[in-house]
């Protein structure tokens, strides 16, 4: 991008001022491998739309994102009549008519040598592409948006049949707050438990291709999934009795030490431009600073035995009184 900056956001400001709303026989055609490639590959992106379809009341946001590329999306695109492409493209020109006029983020990672060149570019790009700075417009609201998912449940646990030989299961309920000893503890957990208990009793012995336990400090949750898994409400059900193993048996220092490290490299192990670029981006939008992360690398070396069982407690209280879980299966 560097080398031929112009070029690209020259083409890309062009790409945005000419899209053919009137061109029915290319949308067709992009619509019908749309079809195609969404049935195609429903079953390797389950996993991501069950995730977003267990999120979806909780945010506006999340409800976007399960309306744009959940199970809500999939049923919308599957389901699409190539007969009306003409209807399609009207509703579309309004659609991007109002996206523009809510304004943009331009956001990209480059060295500071780069970065003097590239403001001006991307300046000229804006004023080509006829960007807007983002207006203070009051966007719809979650309950509003509530209304175009499919499927809805008023339950808390859901079961969403799909056509396929495998299904995927999903789980989740809070974590404790970012930064402190109480969510560093059952982060470490999380990593430990998934790493041996799961592997063992929910991919080896119950046949799923993977499955993982795992906080997300973004929205203060703890997420749990199989993937691919031939019997996922039976893994929901495995997962509970592990846990309640793990209380009766305990974990041992040496297991505490090993996860600390695992959990210590993968913290401090340099990233890529790309991926530096993406996270600085997602720490920004949630507020998590570097001096944080400095922080929660200094609890993490000190965490004990007892601050992991402790977490385990918390983490089997929560699962009785809050949980909510989404299985996507053949029923």
């Amino acid at each position: 991008l560097a080398e031929k900056m112009d070029v690209a956001f020259e083409k890309l400001a062009m790409i945005l001022k000419t899209i053919d709303f009137k061109d029915t026989e290319h949308f067709s055609t992009v619509l019908k491998a749309n079809i195609s490639n969404r049935k195609q590959n429903f079953v390797n992106s389950s996993l991501d739309y069950a995730f977003k379809r267990l999120n979806y009341k909780k945010s506006q946001n999340a409800v976007l994102q399960e309306i744009l590329w959940g199970f809500t999306g999939y049923e919308n695109a599957v389901n699409m009549d190539t007969e009306k492409c003409g209807e399609y493209l009207k509703c579309f020109e309004k659609m991007y008519t109002q996206i523009k006029e809510g304004g943009a983020i331009v956001h990209y990672t480059t060295d500071k040598k780069t970065s003097e060149k590239l403001d001006a570019v991307v300046q000229k790009f804006v004023k080509d592409a006829e960007l807007l700075p983002l207006t203070a417009e009051k966007p719809r609201t979650k309950e509003e948006l509530m209304a175009y998912v499919c499927q809805t449940s008023e339950e808390k646990n859901e079961y969403v049949n799909i056509d396929s030989q495998v299904g995927y299961a999903t789980m989740t309920f809070p974590c404790s707050k970012y930064v402190t000893r109480e969510f560093m503890a059952e982060d470490l957990f999380t990593t430990w438990f998934s790493g041996h208990a799961l592997w063992d009793k929910i991919r080896t012995v119950n046949g799923a291709y993977g499955a993982s336990m795992w906080l997300d400090a973004g929205i203060g949750q703890t997420d749990f999934y199989t993937y691919r898994d031939p019997r996922p409400d039976n893994s929901v059900k495995t997962v509970l009795e592990a846990l309640e193993e793990v209380k009766k048996n305990g974990i041992t220092e040496e297991d505490v030490n090993d996860t600390i490290l695992s959990i210590f490299g993968q913290m401090t192990t340099p990233m890529v431009a790309r991926d530096k670029g993406n996270n600085s981006f997602a720490r920004t939008l949630f507020a998590q600073t570097n001096d944080q992360m400095e922080e929660t690398i200094s609890i993490l070396k000190t965490l004990t035995v007892e601050d992991v069982m402790a977490a385990l407690d918390r983490i089997i209280e929560r699962i009785k009184e809050r949980n909510e879980m989404i299985v996507l299966q053949n029923n």
